[in-house]
């Protein structure tokens, strides 16, 4: 279930993924698919919880597409079906570094710059839509109990150094 917190993550991730895609020179509508993108991105959490949010998002995007039966989910196809929605895989597999297996699709690591932007813009965003620093984000991690040990905490700060974020 998607708590207020969470939305007030997604409200900024979104609004933060438009502002980067405007900062790299992306037209007017592009930077709206990018706020969708960032809009989206935790949609998974309605219906599962953890790492499995990614690819049940995902999915919930591609039923909207046609790419999966609409009995599977019935409240989110319509309404998703309607904006032509491009990023799905970038939702599937945001949060993960290149090496992780939920970030394989066709056999390879997916890359995209939009999934940089939504990578960027998730870290840097606290879970109540702070903004924050990379190393922020990895110590608030700690403080909800992911020690430095934990896959969540080390698929972040691979992630973070990817991105040259820390």
């Amino acid at each position: 279930m998607i708590v207020k917190e969470r939305v007030d993550h997604i409200v900024w991730v979104a609004r933060r993924c438009a502002e980067l895609a405007k900062e790299r020179g992306y037209d007017k509508s592009a930077q709206q698919q990018a706020f969708l993108m960032g809009w989206n991105h935790d949609i998974g959490y309605e219906y599962s919880i953890g790492e499995e949010h990614a690819g049940e998002g995902a999915a919930m995007i591609q039923a909207s597409l046609g790419y999966m039966s609409e009995k599977e989910y019935p409240g989110a196809v319509n309404a998703i079906r309607t904006l032509n929605f491009v990023y799905w895989r970038e939702i599937k597999v945001h949060g993960y570094p290149k090496d992780h297996p939920n970030r394989i699709i066709d056999g390879k690591p997916y890359e995209s710059e939009m999934l940089d932007i939504l990578n960027i813009a998730d870290i840097t965003t606290m879970q109540g839509g702070q903004y924050c620093t990379a190393q922020e984000r990895l110590d608030d991690l700690i403080r909800r109990g992911y020690l430095p040990e934990s896959e969540k905490y080390r698929n972040m700060l691979q992630l973070c150094k990817e991105l040259k974020l820390v």
